[in-house]
């Protein structure tokens, strides 16, 4: 969509649909108080007054051709917007003597004699000696600013190119929406960017302009300037790029100042001038990524390109595959993860792993094809949990599939939406439910995962010939496969576990039926693999722990929801899952037994039956209750439903701040430590009170020995700003002996 040329166009609000008009004004010249006029000519005499040059009374030529409203209702139209250039004009002029001008009807005469007609302006008349009309018209512009009003679409918007006359005084206004706003520069624009989303996408295209290299940051005025353009940016401005010949640029909010994200290799004659320049860059602290794109990147002059390369900012060196006839499938490709000299790069379903230095292809993982995936569009995307590389691929058609990425092997730990799986598992369960035993069916044969494919390698012409060298390595089921998704709009929750016999031990996740179940979003697909990403949108339960003996039983993990599930078999026969743990900061599992660590400081042992017994609480639950710390600990006691009879207290410390270890002896309903001298990183066990109930007794594992320390009357705890401070005793113990 573009404007009319010659409108003056004010506001354009693609919310509203509606456009705001102004006009240009014709400076009046007022005859009215001698005889005759532009319309009935001067035949006595002709008083050739001056201009009348007061703006506040001159005449708006858009009402005076009889548009009365200033706004009008439009239809925005395609996703490109050519912006309104027409600045707002008061017409000065000039007469001349110009024979049989009065009966003449020139090309935009009608329209000046109409203005002539509520007697303010002259425009052709006769007055002695003879016919006069305006010859010269002189404009006057005047500071037009122009607001646009954006609606949540995405949209190119186009800057006209304005005459020189017209570009000191066309401003901009942009009030951006929820959407991305490609804004093409001209020459001398002046552009103010306003918004109250945080989605707020602008993107100011400056390879039009030459240079357009020129960039510099304003913070008093919060202004940028690329070459002779001035852009105000919004406060808080959060998502900003710049693109020009060169590359693309990032604002930095933070330390305010532009980033540079990628560069365009094409426009540098060798390699060595992109070097040089990437250096430059470095040194003015525009590289603030770990990685910056190269596209079109060429390491060797005359050797051809490989398409996207990264430039690895704090090693100063290239990561990308060399492979020049794959460039057009490697210009879309993503770095995920690095280490070391080796690299993995992806696409699509495609990944794969390269040495750094030379760019050489060392491995091809190849993930297992599914029937759909011919049929429907691939997504795809990695995230690094704990240095651990996933590779997630999407179908259209609701299916997911997640992968963990080794050194040598592609592991698919996770399924997500698969139809067929589900329905496959669920009539197993109905069999179980049918004939009441699962005796001899611990195990199922997943004829489909049997006839699970390997996908081939990149399918790029002649690339195969070129990877020779290259390791291909084929998927495999994981120790754990974790299959979720509906069926008749239920959420279901499978584990496979392979067995021996090629088949795979089931468990399945029976939920209370009050526990809502809510779809997770996906994680958008980023240009290099996301490490803020984690594992929790992609699994909505993990198997958490699994208990030792004859009947084991499960742990499941929400990890949105931070709660703690037991179930006390597979779930085949309907047994449901047990609430048992809320708020849960962390989970950790130490010699085959499960602990928890909740938000609030308080530790937990997840036991065999389900239980959730408490062992202790944290420094900062010690801080919170350290008024009547005995009090509060035996409300926790209470309010738990198990308890060991010695909880744990940690972060204590004697004033010297060597750490102290600690317990509270429910049954004699006091708190005891022991002396500095013991090493509080050894696995330390408190046996209990000796029968004068004087001295604590205290067992070192790790040093096989007894101690026993004299405890003080009556113990204090006492919040300061290193730790908690507690009672002291005699740091040495009164006597020790050899268990």
């Amino acid at each position: 969509m573009e404007p009319i040329p010659g409108a003056v166009i004010t506001e354009l609000d693609l919310r509203q649909h509606k456009l705001t008009f102004d006009s240009q004004y014709l400076y009046r010249n007022d005859p009215t108080n001698t005889v005759g006029s532009g319309r009935s000519d001067y035949f006595f005499f002709w008083p050739n007054r001056d201009v009348n040059r007061d703006k506040s009374q001159a005449i708006n030529i858009r009402n005076g051709l009889g548009y009365q409203s200033s706004q009008s209702n439009f239809k925005p139209g395609d996703n490109i917007l050519v912006l309104p250039g027409t600045p707002v004009t008061y017409l000065d002029y000039v007469y001349m003597i110009l024979p049989f001008v009065t009966a003449r009807y020139d090309r935009g005469f009608d329209i000046l004699r109409k203005l002539e007609e509520d007697g303010r302006f002259d425009f052709d008349f006769y007055a002695f000696p003879g016919e006069r009309a305006i010859y010269r018209i002189i404009p006057d512009y005047v500071a037009t600013p122009i607001k646009v009003i954006l609606d949540d679409r995405d949209r190119d918007l186009v800057i006209p190119a304005l005459p020189k006359d017209f570009q000191r005084y066309i401003s901009y206004q942009l009030v951006g929406g929820e959407g991305e706003y490609r804004i093409s520069l001209a020459k001398e624009a002046s552009i103010t960017l306003l918004s109250d989303h945080a989605n707020t996408r602008w993107v100011l295209d400056a390879r039009y302009l030459n240079p357009g290299t020129n960039m510099q940051f304003n913070r008093v005025d919060n202004d940028l300037y690329i070459d002779n353009v001035t852009i105000t940016l919004p406060k808080n401005a959060k998502q900003i790029t710049v693109i020009n010949k060169q590359g693309t640029f990032i604002f930095d909010e933070k330390n305010q100042q532009m980033r540079l994200a990628n560069v365009d290799g094409s426009h540098f004659n060798n390699r060595d001038s992109l070097d040089k320049y990437l250096k430059m860059l470095a040194n003015s602290e525009s590289l603030s990524s770990a990685f910056v794109i190269i596209n079109h990147y060429q390491p060797e002059a005359g050797k051809g390109e490989v398409g996207r390369a990264y430039y690895e900012t704090a090693r100063s060196r290239m990561i990308y595959t060399n492979l020049p006839v794959a460039a057009d499938f490697l210009s879309q490709a993503v770095l995920a993860k690095v280490e070391g000299d080796k690299a993995w790069f992806y696409r699509d379903t495609a990944i794969w792993q390269v040495e750094i230095s030379t760019g050489q292809l060392l491995r091809q993982y190849l993930p297992f094809s599914f029937p759909a995936a011919s049929k429907a569009a691939i997504t795809s995307y990695t995230i690094q949990e704990n240095g651990q590389l996933l590779f997630v691929i999407n179908q259209d058609d609701g299916m997911r599939c997640v992968y963990t990425v080794e050194d040598a092997a592609l592991n698919l730990v996770a399924i997500y939406g698969s139809k067929d799986l589900l329905n496959q598992l669920d009539n197993f369960k109905q069999l179980i439910d049918f004939t009441g035993q699962n005796k001899n069916t611990a195990t199922l044969l997943l004829s489909e995962a049997t006839q699970f494919s390997n996908s081939s390698p990149i399918k790029i012409d002649t690339i195969s010939k070129l990877i020779s060298t290259a390791e291909l390595v084929p998927s495999r089921v994981a120790e754990v496969l974790y299959l979720s998704g509906y069926i008749d709009k239920q959420k279901q929750h499978y584990w496979l576990i392979p067995t021996a016999n090629h088949g795979s031990k089931v468990i399945r996740l029976n939920l209370p039926t009050l526990v809502q179940q809510e779809e997770v979003p996906l994680p958008n697909d980023d240009t290099i693999a996301n490490q803020s990403l984690s594992l929790a949108p992609l699994s909505e339960f993990i198997l958490a722990a699994t208990t030792m003996g004859e009947s084991p039983g499960y742990y499941f993990y929400n990890l949105q929801k931070h709660t703690l599930y037991f179930q006390p078999d597979e779930g085949l026969s309907n047994n449901q899952a047990q609430l048992v743990a809320t708020n849960i900061k962390t989970l950790f599992p130490i010699n085959n037994k499960l602990f928890s660590l909740r938000e609030d400081g308080i530790f937990s042992l997840l036991d065999n039956q389900g239980r959730n017994v408490l062992l202790g609480v944290s420094q900062d639950w010690l801080r919170q209750h350290s008024v009547d710390v005995t009090l509060e600990l035996e409300k926790l006691i209470e309010m738990m439903p198990h308890s060991a009879d010695h909880l744990m207290l940690q972060g204590l410390q004697d004033r010297d701040g060597n750490p102290i270890r600690g317990w509270y002896d429910s049954l004699a309903g006091r708190i005891v430590q022991g002396g500095s001298s013991l090493d509080a990183n050894h696995d330390l066990v408190y046996l209990g009170l000796s029968k004068d109930r004087q001295e604590a007794l205290i067992y070192d594992n790790d040093e096989q020995q007894q101690y026993r320390f004299l405890q003080p009357a009556d113990v204090t705890l006492t919040p300061t700003e290193n730790g908690l401070l507690i009672s002291d005793i005699p740091t040495d113990p009164l006597w020790a002996a050899f268990a």
